[in-house]
């Protein structure tokens, strides 16, 4: 993996799998995915705001912005910047992101159901939802010979040091939601109608889909020897 001068960390150069971390209501952060499409274009996933110039404009080395994609209701704050920049492009979540989305902002874009993005996907990129979820919840995987590239929203985290306020640590302890990969109970405990039928569909995923990297929608890229282990201890403790 290596980081480009605009910041994008490319996972991998033929499948254009790239990830640029954001920061959003003062100092929380959140990453932006971006995998190529079956059709040549690109998909974002959860479109960061306030994103450098310089990493926007190079995009345009890989390829084409063809759609966007809300991971779920929490991940809104990038839409209309993108959607300006790439009035081409179109806009996907599911019901339940898209509803909630709509709740929290006057200048939500229009969005196409995940049925529409499916069809430009192909083979190769997988998109889920998670239906024992409040907020229309879902997961991505890139399928490659080195192994799947995971998207895993906000299922499971990875930030290395927990800072912010004391009571926000806190909570990230007290719930075993960082620091280091772990499932977001602390998110579930607010987001899931079902948290063991989340728990248990994405156990499934990982078990389909062995993972080689996993980038979490906060905190650090996940790669090398034992990643897909790890992630299934996790979620198999959680489960018990």
């Amino acid at each position: 993996m290596r980081t480009t001068a605009s910041g994008w960390q490319v996972i991998d150069d033929d499948a254009c799998i790239l990830v640029h971390p954001y920061r959003f209501d003062g100092e929380a952060t959140a990453n932006c995915f971006i995998a190529r499409m079956a059709n040549g274009q690109l998909l974002v996933i959860s479109p960061g705001c306030d994103m450098p110039e310089a990493a926007i404009r190079e995009i345009g080395r890989y390829g084409q912005v063809g759609a966007l994609l809300a991971n779920n209701g929490m991940h809104w704050k990038g839409l209309e910047e993108w959607k300006a920049r790439f009035p081409r492009a179109r806009v996907f979540a599911s019901a339940d992101a898209a509803h909630r989305i709509r709740k929290q902002t006057s200048n939500a874009p229009r969005f196409e159901p995940l049925a529409g993005l499916t069809p430009l996907l192909g083979d190769t990129i997988i998109v889920t939802e998670m239906p024992a979820s409040r907020i229309g919840e879902t997961w991505t995987v890139v399928r490659r010979r080195q192994g799947a590239v995971w998207f895993a929203s906000d299922l499971l985290t990875n930030i290395p040091r927990l800072t912010g306020p004391l009571l926000m640590r806190w909570l990230f302890r007290l719930t075993s939601s960082g620091p280091g990969l772990r499932v977001f109970h602390l998110a579930m405990m607010t987001t899931a109608h079902d948290r063991k039928r989340m728990l248990s569909q994405l156990l499934a995923g990982l078990t389909r889909f062995p993972p080689a990297v996993i980038v979490p929608s906060h905190g650090d890229v996940l790669h090398g020897p034992g990643v897909m282990d790890t992630a299934r201890g996790l979620v198999m403790k959680a489960l018990r």
